[in-house]
């Protein structure tokens, strides 16, 4: 019988060699945790801090979000697939959470059960199993794996999931070789390694020639190669070979280390919950 959950701290082992680690752990309110879980969904940490930032500073408040069409709302997605669908999202929560409670808050959601705080974001039309289990993990800190598209295929490629599971079903199988504490390092790292340039490829559906190449056992090794591959080809295209832990700077003009966490989002807000006023650019 595989031990996943050994395999999983092993895993973790080798991408913390190649990836940057997560940023402290930075809480943000339940809305704004939502949005953000729309933003990271199939893109990287660093894509989904701009979109969020664009998000809040791009209009006057939460209202004008609310209020706003799906074109207006998708020129915060550019660079992301399917921007019209995460401008649906985004607008669909924001719908809901102020006809619910006539402000923008969902803090309630801390205090519920996770049966009944499940129940209630099945109740947002639309939203992914991702913007659910992100937002279960982050704010309940509840055992659920936020697994978007591409980490599904990271861990099918791994041999983590089965093949032709959808992220809802990895999600389940992968709470096997993850511990609740464990959730956001596992999480995070699974994302560096799905999102990176040089590998998504390898990891899409039907690249696998048989079960063999999808064994949990020997996925370490086979990531390895990987990565030497990739970085080979990498200095024959005159790229560096690896991603690298360069810093990236902040709206502020400060530089900090690329990984996870983001940018402080918990902005002060009226007795409505909107954003203040911001000037337009």
């Amino acid at each position: 019988m595989v031990d996943k959950l050994t395999l999983g701290k092993k895993l973790v082992g080798l991408l913390k060699k190649r990836y940057p680690g997560p940023s402290p752990h930075q809480e943000r309110p339940v809305l704004e945790t939502l949005l953000y879980a729309i933003c990271l969904e199939d893109a990287s940490v660093e894509q989904a801090e701009t979109c969020f930032a664009r998000l809040l500073s791009a209009f006057h408040d939460l209202n004008e979000l609310r209020v706003s069409s799906i074109t207006e709302l998708a020129t915060v997605f550019d660079g992301l697939a399917s921007a019209d669908w995460r401008a649906h999202r985004v607008r669909n929560v924001l719908h809901y959470v102020f006809e619910k409670n006539f402000e923008f808050a969902f803090e309630s959601l801390r205090r519920k059960t996770l049966e009944l705080a499940t129940k209630q974001l099945f109740k947002i039309r639309d939203l992914s199993p991702f913007d659910r289990n992100y937002t279960l993990q982050s704010a309940l800190g509840t055992h659920v794996i936020p697994v978007d598209r591409l980490m599904t295929n990271a861990a099918i490629w791994l041999g983590l999931a089965a093949t032709g599971e959808t992220p809802e079903q990895a999600a389940e199988t992968l709470k096997s070789a993850v511990r609740k504490a464990d959730v956001p390092v596992f999480a995070h790292y699974l994302r560096c390694l799905a999102v990176d340039p040089r590998l998504v490829k390898a990891f899409e559906p039907g690249k696998h020639a048989s079960a063999a190449t999808a064994d949990p056992q020997t996925m370490n090794e086979r990531l390895e190669t990987l990565f030497k591959e990739a970085d080979a080809a990498a200095r024959k295209a005159g790229k560096k070979p690896a991603p690298g832990r360069a810093a990236v700077r902040t709206a502020d003009g400060r530089e900090r280390p690329t990984g996870g966490g983001g940018s402080k989002a918990g902005r002060t807000r009226d007795a409505r919950g909107a954003a203040p006023a911001r000037k337009r650019k």
